[in-house]
């Protein structure tokens, strides 16, 4: 089992890294080629493919990925193609991205450095990329709103809110800060800070 692990994420932690592996038949292969093209296709968003590749690998490999278990990455590719509707955003600050349009949401807190940090590069890549940020607390209450005025402060040009963590149940939005990509209210990838550097809007 400890090699069978081993195989399926050092394999898939090379898939945004380079050409497509060669790799020798074998179950294990075959699940690690699925997951290659579920990241590549995810962050390059291909959201099609990459929810194609996320069904291939439910349902013709589950019980191998059940044995082997799921990684964070993995887990977030739950997201990809689910419906991410605005009217449960309450919008604190800042203009709302127009209908339609492709926007990036980081998810933090304003207690949290790591958070901070985050908004705060998101900030650049508004320039960088010209994509909208808005960044969300989840279940944000008033005194979280009241903490944010810094950010807010010191970030003009990134939209601030709240949104209701179930807004995403695939995801466990009590592991900050993440981020999410959203276009025409659907999701369109879900990772980490460091997993966007794989994808177009690389910081």
């Amino acid at each position: 089992m400890t090699a069978l692990f081993a195989l399926f994420f050092a394999l898939a932690a090379s898939a945004s890294d380079g050409p497509r592996m060669v790799l020798p038949p074998g179950p294990e292969a075959a699940v690690a080629r699925t997951y290659m093209r579920l990241i590549q296709s995810a962050n390059a968003f291909d959201v099609e493919d990459a929810i194609e590749a996320r069904d291939v690998l439910y349902e013709d490999h589950g019980e191998l990925v059940d044995r082997i278990g799921m990684s964070s990455q993995l887990e977030s590719m739950g997201a990809l193609g689910e419906p991410f509707p605005p009217r449960q955003i309450d919008w604190w600050q800042g203009v709302r991205p127009q209908k339609g349009e492709r926007y990036l949401v980081v998810w933090w807190h304003p207690m949290r450095s790591s958070s901070r940090r985050i908004v705060l590069g998101a900030q650049a890549l508004i320039e960088q990329h010209g994509i909208p940020v808005v960044a969300i607390i989840p279940d944000g209450e008033s005194v979280d709103r009241k903490d944010a005025g810094k950010m807010v402060a010191i970030c003009p040009d990134v939209t601030f809110a709240a949104a209701p963590s179930r807004i995403l149940d695939e995801v466990d939005l009590t592991i900050l800060p993440q981020v999410t990509v959203v276009e025409d209210n659907r999701v369109l990838w879900q990772g980490s800070w460091e997993q966007l550097a794989f994808t177009p809007l690389s910081p």
